[in-house]
């Protein structure tokens, strides 16, 4: 998947923005992906329509008037929502840790390792 409608979008700083799209394709159950990227001002909101490829992202705001508008990627594409428990040892979600056996020492975002 690399895009559809914006169904969620949280703001990790100024210039970051997770954002989780889902194919609307699939009618059922739609795929989700989600990716960061710098909006450079731009009014991105839930509802507008987004895709990708290479170092950028093409967002056309739900309002209309314009399409294909470049905004700058930052990173892959099937990032986790950037509030989820992570793992402190390799960083990854625990969902994903524990769905692949992986590490045994965990905390949660926001909280620190002794």
């Amino acid at each position: 998947m690399v895009g559809g409608t914006i169904i969620d979008i949280v703001k990790v700083s100024d210039h970051k923005w997770w954002v989780n799209c889902a194919d609307n394709l699939k009618r059922q159950r739609p795929d989700q992906c989600a990716i960061y990227l710098d909006p450079i001002g731009e009014p991105v909101e839930v509802g507008d329509a987004l895709w990708w490829q290479g170092a950028h992202a093409m967002w056309t705001p739900a309002a209309g008037g314009r399409s294909d508008v470049k905004l700058p990627r930052i990173g892959f594409s099937g990032v986790a929502h950037p509030h989820l428990p992570r793992c402190s040892v390799c960083g990854c979600t625990l969902e994903f840790c524990r769905r692949h056996g992986g590490c045994e020492e965990t905390v949660t975002v926001g909280e620190t390792h002794p």
